[in-house]
């Protein structure tokens, strides 16, 4: 099974049925058509640039000056996993998925979609072996655990390491923040946030779900 057969919401459906995601922050399902997104999780609230467009099938940011501003702030020096869906639609130059500001973690694509992380306060990138396919649903995690990161794209996995800690600034979709200065275009969706480093079984059990009722605990493993 893959990705396109399960959905991240409905994991998070059982979640409210049946009990809570171990150690979720916060969920945005970004498919509101009006007024501002909601945290599934921490009716926490987020709002998105004039540029970026609602659309149930999750905000459409079109490479050019579009953001979804979260309510959260970064993990600091904490473990943490993000998990999102992304449909990208344009590959031109090196375009932020996350940022959070300065002297902090970001994740960017370049023109191939391959997968870029950066920490600005260490002066460190890195260009991962991993790659979106445009014009499709991408699922996309990131791990951290101390100073190891654990990518994920649609069933692929690769580590990175990164010796400096992070800044607590805000967090956000599509923030072109040196330095990678040119914003996401494609469709964004299902963006949640956990403090602690899931595991590689975790993640790809929600990669392989067709359907939330085997997890009627509300976590996938």
């Amino acid at each position: 099974m893959g990705w396109n057969k399960g959905a991240l919401h409905g994991v998070i459906a059982s979640s409210r049925l049946h009990g809570t995601w171990t150690n979720l922050i916060s969920w945005w399902k970004l498919t509101e058509l009006s007024g501002s997104f909601q945290d599934s999780h921490s009716a926490q609230t987020a709002s998105k640039s004039s540029t970026a467009s609602y659309s149930s099938i999750g905000v459409v940011l079109d490479g050019s000056l579009a953001e979804v501003y979260l309510s959260i702030s970064a993990r600091g020096t904490g473990d943490f996993t993000m998990i999102m869906r992304i449909n990208p639609t344009s590959g031109y130059g090196d375009r932020v998925i996350l940022g959070q500001g300065s002297l902090a973690f970001q994740l960017a694509y370049n023109t191939s979609f391959g997968l870029i992380a950066a920490q600005e306060s260490g002066s460190e990138a890195t260009a991962t072996t991993l790659t979106m396919t445009a014009g499709s649903v991408n699922m996309i995690a990131i791990v951290r655990s101390g100073t190891t990161f654990r990518f994920f794209i649609n069933g692929s996995f690769e580590s990175e390491t990164f010796s400096a800690n992070f800044s607590n600034a805000s967090q956000s979709l599509g923030d072109g923040t040196s330095p990678y200065n040119s914003q996401a275009a494609g469709t964004f969706r299902d963006f949640a946030i956990f403090n602690d480093a899931k595991s590689d079984a975790y993640i790809t059990a929600f990669y392989n779900s067709g359907s939330y009722t085997d997890y009627e605990d509300g976590d996938p493993i």
